[in-house]
């Protein structure tokens, strides 16, 4: 059967154009298909890897049967097109023919003059395993891997099963949950105790990020809340909403470093100036010394710094602008962290201000290369 996309579809804003060489240098699984029908145009290596397809294998192919459930496709163009900012929950269909859940987003460009539409997509396969496995788990609390608590209907916990204890403390029978879990929201809370719905909410709790689903036992005064451990998904969203946020479609130079001028992230027209294949790690004081000394502390200290500079035979406007965040684990407004190993001598504390050295999901200031333009040597 041809799948039809959402005619409102054609409402999203185009970003303009993007080249199929950008497309094939993402970092994550990208689909490419036409905006009139929804045909794919072509897929990248990232998808490959992921999912099996090649661009030969499925170009001018109705993109619905990508999808391990077809109408997964035409509930994320109408989610879309409707401006929702949520990421849509799909089943793709592997090469081999396994479900394969992953989140995924839309964007409107123009490629070889052509309208297109880019789907990103983020694996949560993981996290779907994690919530069945809860499922599975609820029925054997004291065996279950995540933290199991019951309560009564003042939050007084009653019962907990030893991961429970674990994380909160060996003599929780007593204790108000609520006090214990304060990220656990009161609308969450009021949604529980009218007892119309199962409600999940992720929490931050002792440096650990939990997934609880929490559901009221009809006609009772018991509450039952199972826990699933998802800080790792939760440094890998960060990582991703980098990624996506970093301007690698730019065609003008752009880099971000830390408060001591190490590269955190560079685009492809930043490293091509050097003829590096990364500047990663690299400092950007010694790729481009002119900014050393009193430049260097205008951007720390005034946030927003033009400077000119000479590279090679070749001169650049610079536009740097410092953004400093405080918190480790945070993200500041549309910035979010880069990954740093967590003995690095460049990692920060949580809480520390963003003087400190290096980046650390927001623990150090940022210096945002945002703009260059080549001009005549004098």
């Amino acid at each position: 059967m041809t799948h039809h996309p959402d005619p409102s579809i054609s409402l999203l804003p185009s970003r303009g154009e993007i080249s199929p060489q950008v497309v094939d240098g993402l970092p994550m699984p990208v689909l490419i298909t036409r905006l009139s029908d929804d045909h794919v145009v072509r897929v990248n290596p990232e998808f490959e890897t992921a999912y099996g397809h090649t661009t030969g294998s499925v170009a001018d192919t109705d993109s619905a049967g990508l999808h391990y459930e077809p109408s997964d496709r035409r509930t994320t163009l109408e989610r879309q097109a409707r401006g929702e900012i949520a990421s849509v929950e799909v089943r793709l269909r592997s090469a081999e023919g396994a479900c394969c859940w992953a989140h995924a987003d839309v964007a409107r460009f123009e490629m070889d003059g052509e309208e297109v539409l880019l789907t990103t997509f983020y694996d949560i396969q993981d996290r779907k395993a994690s919530e069945a496995l809860v499922a599975e788990m609820a029925r054997f609390p004291e065996m279950n891997p995540g933290p199991v608590v019951r309560l009564d209907t003042n939050g007084i916990i009653r019962r907990s099963n030893g991961a429970a204890r674990a994380l909160l403390g060996s003599d929780l029978t007593g204790k108000c949950f609520w006090e214990l879990c304060p990220d656990f929201s009161d609308d969450a809370r009021a949604r529980v105790l009218a007892g119309d719905e199962t409600v999940r909410q992720d929490v931050e709790l002792l440096e650990r990020w939990l997934r609880l689903t929490v559901t009221h036992a009809s006609g009772t005064d018991q509450i039952f809340v199972y826990g699933s451990d998802i800080t790792k998904e939760k440094a890998a969203e960060r990582e991703l909403a980098e990624r996506a946020r970093f301007p690698a479609m730019n065609p003008g130079p752009v880099a971000r470093l830390d408060a001591e001028g190490f590269v955190l992230r560079a685009n492809p027209a930043a490293t091509g100036i050097f003829g590096k294949e990364t500047l990663v790690d690299l400092s950007w004081l010694d790729l481009c010394p002119d900014l050393r000394g009193a430049p260097w502390n205008r951007v720390l200290a005034d946030g927003l710094v033009q400077h000119e500079a000479q590279l090679g035979d070749r001169w650049f406007s610079f536009a740097l602008r410092h953004e400093p965040v405080r918190r480790a684990g945070a993200l500041s407004g549309d910035e979010s962290g880069a990954r740093v190993s967590p003995g690095s001598p460049r990692h920060g504390a949580p809480g520390q201000s963003c003087r400190q050295t290096s980046v650390r999901y927001g623990t150090a200031g940022r210096l945002q290369l945002v703009r260059t333009r080549a001009r005549r040597q004098p």
